[in-house]
């Protein structure tokens, strides 16, 4: 029976020993992966921020886009008003040309 109470207080001694040593390794790991962390978080805010400039970029140039678009449109329109009948002269021409490029009139 003696011989069995130390096999159990050995087990228990060294189940406490393996304990131990896993904590210790599990302390030393989280040591050390804290700073990793720390550099991926920061690397990832910085990331961020970085596409939230591009974001606000590509809105200010799309706001800029739509800006440029409106005052030609109606600039357009204005031309067409003051000038109809040079307008339908460059319609017709250019339907001419278009016509010519993809074969509209084949001469036979």
């Amino acid at each position: 029976m003696e011989s069995t109470v130390n096999l159990t207080t050995n087990a228990k001694s060294i189940a406490g020993d393996a304990i131990a040593t896993a904590h210790k390794s599990i302390d030393n790991a989280s040591e050390l992966a804290h700073p990793a962390v720390d550099r991926l978080t920061s690397g990832a805010h910085g990331a961020v921020e970085s596409l939230a400039g591009a974001a606000d970029s590509i809105s200010s140039k799309g706001e800029s886009f739509l800006a440029r678009q409106s005052q030609k449109l109606e600039s357009s329109r204005a031309y067409v008003r003051e000038n109809p009948l040079t307008t339908v002269g460059i319609a017709v021409a250019a339907g001419w040309l278009v016509a010519r490029l993809f074969g509209g009139f084949n001469s036979r």
